[in-house]
């Protein structure tokens, strides 16, 4: 049923009057509207369901929305809060691990590099000093003695001897292989001798004799020395980078490796022969027959010619500032200035054949007497272990030799100790002993 328009258009107390009595214009009669107030009632039950249910309807858009919009802040912030709680502990914890594992091999890393640099360096280090110790051996302090036959021994000690080799067999002969003297300096031993004999000589008037030179740098091998066939040698000594010898009727010569010698010319009118010489204040001071005394620093220049007429000279060592020299008859005789002047000469009791310094004190040896002097002018007696032909110092003892197989040690000159070698191989004498060292 359709309503007028003007009727919807009227109060609900209107509608009502009109119920019995209808519209003026008779559109609307109490037939057409069965009940009025069941209409009213309708209605206003539908409008309260649909009210309500509008309003649940909005409400629950807008708590929805409300609820979304809260729960979304909520959740975002509860799950940003968790989120970032979790991520800065798995963070953390990823961060921990890794920084452990970098660290880890970091260290490693640098601790082998480290290693390795450190033990590359303590390695060369290492080697290096293993190198430089192999390569640079410490000297091997040696006494050799020579003699009669060209004989030769080796001892580390003065005490214990070895090496011990001969050229030619037979008796204590002063010929042509007899060493007379031995001396040692840059590394080197040099004995030097010579005499009377047959054998690849050259002939002097009615006499045919060699000079014979040799020298070693490990006293195993040795070596002739380039030398002239002329008169015998006998003695040498080193020093100011040269060797120096002398020998028979005025021989002089000079050498800077022991091996290659000159010579000054053969004076003729000289007659007599040198017998020693040794080195000290850098000069070397040569002694011989008749009392002959001369000086020169490099071998070659000489001076201070004195001493002739007088008795050999056989021997002379250095110490103590000064040198002295014996010979025939027990006789000393010392200079204080480098061989320039001389005095304390004094002779009396057998000859004497060598003197060395050592310990402070000068020890002269020969035949069955030794000799004792604190600076070469007071002398004192001493006993004899035998008859000795020569002496040297060295490792802080004096060391002598004679004719057999013995040597014999001393610290004060006074007291000696005989080593008798008995089991050497040859029996021939020592004329010369020497204290050096080799590489």
């Amino acid at each position: 049923m359709r309503l007028s328009p003007r009727i919807c258009a009227l109060p609900i107390a209107a509608l009502a009057a009109m119920v019995v009595f209808g519209c003026a214009d008779g559109t609307l009669r109490r037939d057409d509207v069965p009940d009025a107030a069941m209409t009213v009632d309708a209605g206003v039950d539908a409008g309260v369901d649909a009210g309500v249910d509008a309003g649940v309807d909005a409400g629950m858009d807008a708590g929805m929305d409300a609820g979304v919009d809260a729960g979304t802040d909520a959740g975002v912030d509860a799950g940003m809060d968790a989120g970032v709680d979790a991520g800065v502990d798995a963070g953390v914890d990823a961060g921990v691990d890794a920084g452990v594992d970098a660290g880890v091999d970091a260290g490693v890393d640098a601790g082998v590099d480290a290693g390795v640099d450190a033990g590359m360096d303590a390695g060369v280090d290492a080697g290096v000093d293993a190198g430089m110790d192999a390569g640079t051996t410490e000297p091997r302090p040696l006494f050799i003695a020579v003699g009669y036959g060209g004989r030769r021994a080796v001892s580390p000690d003065g005490e214990t001897w070895v090496s011990d080799i001969a050229d030619a067999d037979g008796q204590n002969q002063d010929d042509s292989q007899h060493f007379r003297a031995v001396a040692a300096g840059g590394g080197v031993f040099v004995a030097v001798g010579g005499g009377g004999g047959t054998d690849n000589c050259s002939v002097q008037g009615s006499v045919c004799v060699q000079r014979r030179l040799a020298w070693t740098t490990d006293a195993v091998e040795w070596h002739d020395a380039i030398t002239p066939d002329e008169q015998e040698l006998s003695g040498i000594a080193y020093g100011n980078g040269r060797f120096v010898v002398v020998g028979g009727t005025g021989w002089r010569g000079y050498s800077t490796d022991g091996e290659h010698f000159s010579y000054l010319p053969y004076d003729g009118s000289v007659t007599t022969q040198f017998r020693a010489i040794a080195f000290g204040r850098g000069t070397f001071v040569a002694v011989g027959d008749s009392g002959r005394r001369l000086t020169s620093t490099d071998g070659q220049a000489w001076t201070n010619d004195t001493g002739e007429g007088s008795a050999n000279l056989t021997a002379i060592a250095y110490g103590n500032m000064r040198f002295v020299a014996v010979g025939v008859g027990g006789r000393r005789v010392r200079s204080i200035d480098g061989g320039e002047t001389w005095d304390s000469d004094v002779s009396g009791g057998g000859d004497l054949y060598a003197v060395a310094y050592g310990n402070g004190v000068f020890v002269a040896v020969g035949n069955g007497q030794t000799l004792t002097s604190p600076d070469g002018a007071t002398w004192t007696p001493r006993s004899s272990p035998a008859n000795l032909f020569s002496i040297t110092f060295g490792a802080g003892k004096f060391v002598a030799m004679g004719p057999e197989h013995a040597s014999y040690t001393s610290t004060n000159g006074i007291d000696w100790t005989t080593h008798d070698n008995g089991t050497l191989p040859n029996s021939l004498g020592f004329s010369g002993v020497a204290f050096g060292e080799l590489p």
